[in-house]
């Protein structure tokens, strides 16, 4: 009795090791089709489009394929619909609010081999850690709506993840193209050139560049600083001497344009006006001359 109770377990045990396996499988399909998603992997940037592609590969005629997938909303915008592959027909084609769905198939005919499902993008919202995952209701059927995908269609089974970072943004670095205070340490043989044009020895044998701020120059008689260049005191001493001197030209070309109107003035305007009253005084006067001459003769 021992001996056939303990026969009895070890048959039951074998059996069900033997089924294990087999009813793991057949919660997804036979295993004969599986699909794959690109990138798996990658880093991006907040702003950038990450375009993943769906693609299954069966070695049985298929005839629909769907693909469900969850995504964190919070880090990815999807811009569905997905663009079509190799399946003309459109069942399901949804992606919003972190979740994806394309229902896709062929009427009357079968593919085989790697095919397109298609392709949707996402839009990269903010910093973190982008994981897409299956959910349990993708599928690969083939002609007898049988489902014959392996572990890739499996629940909760992650197919990519993304990493997510801010944009790394370039601060110009002012001055003469040394960051910090204008000095670069590299080494004992190297020289440290500051933003004055003076050498000297470096004081470290390990390369370092300065982080302190530069200190703001003072303008003095050796360096005057223009809009946007600095000029030698003898440039700019230069440049004064000409603009006093089209000071003075200006000045002296108004002053001979003043006396020349002034002239004109007293010539054209004050002048001819009074031509006429002198000469009708003169005539006046001779006539009263004449008169008062004939009047004297006739009394004498």
């Amino acid at each position: 009795m021992r001996q056939f109770f303990v026969k009895t377990l070890v048959s039951v045990l074998t059996v069900g090791t033997l089924l294990a396996p087999a009813t793991a499988l057949a919660a997804t399909g036979t295993g004969a089709a599986s699909l794959h998603f690109s990138p798996p992997s990658g880093s991006y940037t907040i702003g950038s489009t990450i375009t993943l592609t769906i693609t299954e590969n069966s070695s049985v005629p298929v005839a629909a394929v769907e693909a469900d997938l969850t995504y964190p909303a919070n880090l990815l915008q999807c811009n569905g619909p997905a663009s079509l592959g190799s399946f003309g027909t459109s069942y399901q084609n949804t992606c919003a609010g972190g979740a994806l769905t394309l229902a896709v198939g062929v009427q009357g005919t079968t593919v085989s081999g790697p095919q397109t499902v298609g392709t949707v993008s996402f839009t990269v919202l903010a910093a973190g850690n982008a994981a897409l995952k299956v959910t349990g209701t993708s599928e690969i059927d083939d002609a007898t709506t049988a489902n014959v995908c392996d572990a890739t269609c499996a629940a909760g089974a992650t197919v990519a993840n993304y990493t997510l970072s801010a944009p790394v943004v370039t601060q110009p670095n002012p001055g003469s193209g040394n960051s910090g205070s204008g000095s670069t340490n590299t080494g004992p043989t190297s020289s440290n050139t500051s933003s004055t044009g003076s050498t000297k020895p470096a004081s470290s044998s390990t390369s370092n560049t300065s982080s302190t701020p530069a200190t703001p120059q003072t303008t003095s008689d050796a360096t005057i600083k223009g809009d946007s260049t600095t000029k030698p005191a003898v440039v700019a001493k230069q440049d004064a001497t000409i603009r006093t001197s089209h000071a003075g030209v200006v000045t002296s070309s108004i002053s001979a344009l003043l006396v020349v109107l002034g002239v004109a003035y007293w010539i054209f305007i004050r002048q001819r006006p009074e031509v006429a009253p002198v000469k009708a005084y003169k005539l006046n006067t001779g006539k009263k001359t004449a008169a008062k001459a004939k009047t004297v003769a006739k009394k004498a």
